[in-house]
């Protein structure tokens, strides 16, 4: 899978005439995405197909996967997080249209111009990340597990006002 996507799609093109995407596109040209990253230089694997469901609405179904290099929110090292986001965007020409859309699909809301495939993946990538990056129990760098974060929380921690209480009660 060494084909290089574009960077501008044509979705209502594309899905008119039942065309497939099938390629990789490097992280680094997803900015907001990368931020979030430890290296950017990477890429993912993009499988799409655009076409007309029953109704004759345009959409794009496909999957994004890959393996991202984010950092573990307990040890702070680099990790590997596989990555596999399903799309299924219906493309409409306006707000109101996509209110109209079954659940099935969320909208892309286009009109005949180019969009960025990047940004669009972008987007599915983004919502794919876990809400907190960390390795499996037990695998950290520096022996940082759970247990011992449980432990920190557990010790035994002096009032602040027992000094107040013991000079209260010395008068």
């Amino acid at each position: 899978m060494a084909n290089r996507l574009p960077e501008q799609i044509y979705p209502l093109r594309l899905a008119r005439s039942s065309r497939s995407l099938k390629g990789r596109i490097r992280l680094d040209r997803m900015s907001r995405l990368a931020r979030s990253l430890v290296s950017a230089s990477d890429e993912v694997d993009v499988i799409l197909e655009f076409g007309q469901d029953e109704a004759g609405t345009p959409y794009v179904r496909g999957r994004v996967t890959g393996c991202l290099q984010l950092v573990c929110q307990r040890c702070l090292q680099p990790m590997d997080c596989p990555v596999e986001a399903e799309i299924g965007l219906a493309i409409v020409a306006s707000e109101k249209d996509a209110e109209q859309l079954t659940a099935v699909f969320e909208p892309l809301v286009v009109d005949e111009e180019p969009i960025s495939l990047s940004e669009m993946l972008e987007d599915e990538l983004i919502l794919a990340l876990p809400i907190i990056s960390k390795h499996a129990s037990g695998t950290c760098a520096d022996g940082v597990t759970e247990k011992s974060i449980d432990a920190e929380k557990e010790a035994p921690r002096e009032s602040p006002f027992a000094t107040l209480a013991q000079l209260k009660s010395d008068e």
